[in-house]
Protein backbone atom coordinates (compact mmCIF):
# COMPACT_ATOMS: atom_id res chain seq x y z
CA UNK A 1 0.00 0.00 0.00
CA UNK A 2 1.54 3.32 -1.05
CA UNK A 3 1.77 6.47 0.88
CA UNK A 4 -1.02 8.23 -0.88
CA UNK A 5 -3.34 5.46 -0.33
CA UNK A 6 -2.62 5.51 3.52
CA UNK A 7 -3.61 9.10 3.70
CA UNK A 8 -6.75 9.01 2.26
CA UNK A 9 -7.98 6.13 4.11
CA UNK A 10 -6.63 8.65 7.06
CA UNK A 11 -8.37 11.42 5.60
CA UNK A 12 -11.38 9.26 5.40
CA UNK A 13 -11.47 7.96 9.07
CA UNK A 14 -10.45 11.85 10.34
CA UNK A 15 -14.07 12.69 8.35
CA UNK A 16 -16.40 10.04 9.07
CA UNK A 17 -15.34 10.65 13.27
CA UNK A 18 -15.84 14.21 12.94
CA UNK A 19 -19.22 13.38 10.83
CA UNK A 20 -20.06 11.13 13.74
CA UNK A 21 -19.01 14.09 16.38
CA UNK A 22 -21.15 16.22 14.43
CA UNK A 23 -24.12 14.27 14.53
CA UNK A 24 -23.51 13.67 18.84
CA UNK A 25 -23.50 17.38 18.76
CA UNK A 26 -26.62 18.26 16.97
CA UNK A 27 -28.33 15.60 19.31
CA UNK A 28 -27.78 16.92 22.10
CA UNK A 29 -25.64 20.33 22.59
CA UNK A 30 -27.43 23.36 22.70
CA UNK A 31 -30.99 22.01 21.64
CA UNK A 32 -33.91 24.28 21.38
CA UNK A 33 -37.38 24.52 19.60
CA UNK A 34 -36.46 27.04 16.93
CA UNK A 35 -37.83 25.39 13.72
CA UNK A 36 -41.00 25.32 12.03
CA UNK A 37 -44.30 24.04 14.29
CA UNK A 38 -42.02 24.12 17.37
CA UNK A 39 -39.49 21.38 16.20
CA UNK A 40 -36.36 20.74 17.88
CA UNK A 41 -32.51 22.04 16.74
CA UNK A 42 -29.26 21.04 18.47
CA UNK A 43 -26.56 23.80 18.17
CA UNK A 44 -29.63 26.02 17.92
CA UNK A 45 -28.11 29.19 18.48
CA UNK A 46 -25.69 28.92 15.09
CA UNK A 47 -28.33 27.42 13.35
CA UNK A 48 -30.92 30.43 14.01
CA UNK A 49 -27.98 33.11 13.02
CA UNK A 50 -27.40 31.18 9.82
CA UNK A 51 -31.25 31.24 9.62
CA UNK A 52 -31.52 34.47 10.36
CA UNK A 53 -28.78 35.18 7.92
CA UNK A 54 -29.67 33.33 4.85
CA UNK A 55 -33.41 33.39 4.91
CA UNK A 56 -35.21 31.49 2.37
CA UNK A 57 -34.87 32.10 -1.18
CA UNK A 58 -37.35 29.93 -4.00
CA UNK A 59 -35.03 31.23 -6.67
CA UNK A 60 -31.88 29.58 -5.14
CA UNK A 61 -33.84 26.48 -4.35
CA UNK A 62 -34.70 25.91 -8.07
CA UNK A 63 -31.32 26.09 -8.89
CA UNK A 64 -30.30 23.47 -6.31
CA UNK A 65 -32.64 21.24 -7.81
CA UNK A 66 -31.55 22.08 -11.08
CA UNK A 67 -28.13 21.72 -10.73
CA UNK A 68 -28.46 18.66 -8.19
CA UNK A 69 -29.64 16.37 -11.71
CA UNK A 70 -25.61 16.28 -12.61
CA UNK A 71 -24.86 13.87 -9.91
CA UNK A 72 -27.41 11.75 -11.71
CA UNK A 73 -26.08 12.42 -15.20
CA UNK A 74 -22.22 11.53 -14.09
CA UNK A 75 -23.38 8.17 -12.65
CA UNK A 76 -25.37 7.60 -15.94
CA UNK A 77 -22.34 8.32 -18.00
CA UNK A 78 -20.21 5.65 -15.60
CA UNK A 79 -23.06 3.26 -16.38
CA UNK A 80 -22.35 3.40 -20.17
CA UNK A 81 -19.09 3.09 -19.59
CA UNK A 82 -19.36 0.10 -17.48
CA UNK A 83 -21.22 -1.61 -19.52
CA UNK A 84 -19.04 -0.90 -22.71
CA UNK A 85 -16.17 -2.41 -20.96
CA UNK A 86 -18.50 -5.37 -19.90
CA UNK A 87 -19.19 -6.13 -23.65
CA UNK A 88 -15.50 -5.24 -25.11
CA UNK A 89 -13.91 -7.58 -21.85
CA UNK A 90 -16.29 -9.53 -20.01
CA UNK A 91 -15.52 -7.70 -16.55
CA UNK A 92 -16.04 -4.79 -14.84
CA UNK A 93 -13.52 -2.79 -13.74
CA UNK A 94 -13.06 -2.13 -9.50
CA UNK A 95 -13.22 1.35 -9.97
CA UNK A 96 -16.63 1.11 -11.49
CA UNK A 97 -17.98 -1.85 -8.80
CA UNK A 98 -16.89 -0.34 -6.19
CA UNK A 99 -18.26 2.90 -7.31
CA UNK A 100 -21.78 1.24 -7.18
CA UNK A 101 -21.25 -0.50 -3.90
CA UNK A 102 -20.25 2.92 -2.18
CA UNK A 103 -23.18 4.58 -4.07
CA UNK A 104 -25.74 1.56 -2.27
CA UNK A 105 -24.17 3.02 1.16
CA UNK A 106 -24.83 6.21 0.72
CA UNK A 107 -28.21 5.74 -0.13
CA UNK A 108 -28.52 3.77 2.97
CA UNK A 109 -27.62 6.79 4.80
CA UNK A 110 -29.79 8.55 3.27
CA UNK A 111 -32.19 6.00 3.88
CA UNK A 112 -31.51 5.72 7.64
CA UNK A 113 -31.29 9.67 8.56
CA UNK A 114 -34.86 9.96 6.68
CA UNK A 115 -36.17 6.92 9.68
CA UNK A 116 -33.82 8.34 12.41
CA UNK A 117 -34.19 12.36 12.25
CA UNK A 118 -31.81 14.49 13.34
CA UNK A 119 -33.11 17.80 12.62
CA UNK A 120 -36.41 19.29 10.90
CA UNK A 121 -36.02 21.56 7.68
CA UNK A 122 -35.72 25.50 8.71
CA UNK A 123 -39.14 26.01 6.64
CA UNK A 124 -42.36 23.76 6.34
CA UNK A 125 -42.92 22.20 2.79
CA UNK A 126 -46.43 22.44 2.34
CA UNK A 127 -47.17 22.95 5.66
CA UNK A 128 -45.21 19.64 6.76
CA UNK A 129 -41.91 19.32 8.31
CA UNK A 130 -39.34 16.99 6.61
CA UNK A 131 -36.05 15.43 7.70
CA UNK A 132 -32.99 17.71 6.64
CA UNK A 133 -29.98 16.19 8.30
CA UNK A 134 -27.62 15.85 6.51
CA UNK A 135 -28.17 17.19 3.36
CA UNK A 136 -28.68 14.89 0.96
CA UNK A 137 -27.99 17.06 -2.25
CA UNK A 138 -24.11 18.99 -0.61
CA UNK A 139 -23.69 15.23 0.39
CA UNK A 140 -24.50 13.54 -3.22
CA UNK A 141 -22.38 16.19 -4.98
CA UNK A 142 -19.42 16.12 -3.20
CA UNK A 143 -19.09 12.18 -3.20
CA UNK A 144 -20.51 12.28 -7.25
CA UNK A 145 -17.61 14.75 -8.21
CA UNK A 146 -14.68 13.43 -6.40
CA UNK A 147 -15.45 9.62 -7.30
CA UNK A 148 -15.93 10.93 -10.90
CA UNK A 149 -12.82 12.87 -11.46
CA UNK A 150 -10.89 9.71 -9.71
CA UNK A 151 -12.17 7.71 -12.41
CA UNK A 152 -12.04 9.30 -15.40
CA UNK A 153 -8.26 10.03 -13.86
CA UNK A 154 -7.50 6.94 -13.81
CA UNK A 155 -9.02 6.06 -17.01
CA UNK A 156 -7.56 8.78 -19.60
CA UNK A 157 -4.18 8.88 -20.64
CA UNK A 158 -5.11 13.08 -22.08
CA UNK A 159 -3.81 15.70 -19.27
CA UNK A 160 -6.46 18.12 -20.78
CA UNK A 161 -9.51 15.84 -20.33
CA UNK A 162 -8.59 15.32 -16.65
CA UNK A 163 -7.60 18.67 -16.13
CA UNK A 164 -11.33 19.89 -17.69
CA UNK A 165 -13.71 17.20 -16.29
CA UNK A 166 -12.14 17.65 -12.49
CA UNK A 167 -12.69 21.40 -12.95
CA UNK A 168 -16.08 20.87 -14.40
CA UNK A 169 -17.09 18.75 -11.93
CA UNK A 170 -15.37 21.17 -9.25
CA UNK A 171 -17.28 24.12 -10.38
CA UNK A 172 -20.95 22.30 -10.14
CA UNK A 173 -20.20 20.84 -7.46
CA UNK A 174 -19.38 23.98 -5.52
CA UNK A 175 -22.35 25.61 -7.24
CA UNK A 176 -24.83 22.98 -5.94
CA UNK A 177 -23.47 23.39 -2.83
CA UNK A 178 -23.65 26.84 -2.40
CA UNK A 179 -27.40 26.98 -3.91
CA UNK A 180 -28.25 25.08 -1.60
CA UNK A 181 -27.06 26.66 1.16
CA UNK A 182 -28.33 29.67 0.04
CA UNK A 183 -32.01 28.10 -0.61
CA UNK A 184 -32.63 28.68 3.67
CA UNK A 185 -33.93 25.10 2.90
CA UNK A 186 -31.11 23.53 5.57
CA UNK A 187 -29.52 24.50 9.29
CA UNK A 188 -26.01 25.15 8.41
CA UNK A 189 -24.87 21.95 9.97
CA UNK A 190 -27.18 19.87 7.73
CA UNK A 191 -24.87 20.94 4.83
CA UNK A 192 -21.16 20.80 7.04
CA UNK A 193 -22.51 16.84 8.19
CA UNK A 194 -23.22 16.32 4.53
CA UNK A 195 -19.84 17.60 3.22
CA UNK A 196 -18.20 15.35 6.36
CA UNK A 197 -20.14 12.06 5.21
CA UNK A 198 -19.86 12.89 1.61
CA UNK A 199 -16.16 13.59 1.80
CA UNK A 200 -15.52 10.44 3.97
CA UNK A 201 -17.35 8.29 1.75
CA UNK A 202 -15.49 9.59 -1.49
CA UNK A 203 -12.47 9.88 -0.16
CA UNK A 204 -12.40 5.59 1.16
CA UNK A 205 -13.96 4.81 -1.99
CA UNK A 206 -11.05 6.04 -4.25
CA UNK A 207 -8.86 4.18 -1.38
CA UNK A 208 -10.49 1.14 -2.21
CA UNK A 209 -10.77 1.47 -5.19
CA UNK A 210 -6.84 1.86 -6.56
CA UNK A 211 -6.06 -0.79 -3.36
CA UNK A 212 -7.90 -3.34 -5.39
CA UNK A 213 -6.28 -1.84 -8.97
CA UNK A 214 -2.94 -2.47 -7.50
CA UNK A 215 -3.51 -6.13 -6.10
CA UNK A 216 -4.87 -6.42 -9.83
CA UNK A 217 -2.38 -5.56 -11.41
CA UNK A 218 0.41 -7.09 -9.09
CA UNK A 219 -1.41 -10.51 -10.01
CA UNK A 220 -1.20 -9.55 -13.46
CA UNK A 221 2.58 -8.84 -13.38
CA UNK A 222 3.33 -12.53 -11.51
CA UNK A 223 1.04 -14.15 -14.25
CA UNK A 224 3.15 -12.71 -16.69
CA UNK A 225 6.28 -13.85 -15.39
CA UNK A 226 5.01 -17.28 -14.83
CA UNK A 227 4.51 -17.56 -18.34
CA UNK A 228 8.08 -16.12 -19.41
CA UNK A 229 9.56 -18.87 -16.84
CA UNK A 230 7.50 -21.67 -18.13
CA UNK A 231 8.24 -20.75 -22.16
CA UNK A 232 12.39 -20.32 -21.18
CA UNK A 233 11.74 -23.55 -19.04
CA UNK A 234 9.55 -25.65 -22.35
CA UNK A 235 12.69 -24.93 -24.44
CA UNK A 236 15.45 -24.87 -22.32
CA UNK A 237 14.15 -29.08 -21.92
CA UNK A 238 13.75 -29.14 -25.49
CA UNK A 239 16.98 -28.37 -26.54
CA UNK A 240 18.97 -30.74 -23.54
CA UNK A 241 16.64 -33.28 -24.99
CA UNK A 242 17.87 -32.35 -28.63
CA UNK A 243 20.88 -31.00 -28.45
CA UNK A 244 21.92 -31.52 -25.00
CA UNK A 245 22.35 -27.92 -24.37
CA UNK A 246 20.65 -26.17 -21.22
CA UNK A 247 20.18 -22.53 -22.07
CA UNK A 248 20.14 -22.02 -17.83
CA UNK A 249 24.19 -23.20 -18.08
CA UNK A 250 24.83 -20.88 -21.35
CA UNK A 251 23.01 -18.24 -19.28
CA UNK A 252 25.16 -18.97 -15.99
CA UNK A 253 28.52 -19.25 -18.34
CA UNK A 254 27.83 -15.88 -19.77
CA UNK A 255 28.02 -13.71 -16.88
Amino acid sequence: MNGTIKRRLIVSAALFILFIAAVMAVSFIDVAAIGPMGTKVGLSSVNAAFRNAVGYSKTWCDVSEVLGAYPFGAALGLVIVAVIDFVKTKKVGADMWTLAVFYAALALVYLFFELVIVNYRPVAVDGETEASFPSSHTMLALFSSVTTAHIIAGRQRKRWIKTTTAAVLAVLCVAEITARALSGVHWLTDIVAALLIGGARAVLQTAVADILKNRAAKKKRGDARSIIILHIKTVDDLCQKEYNISIKNLIIRST
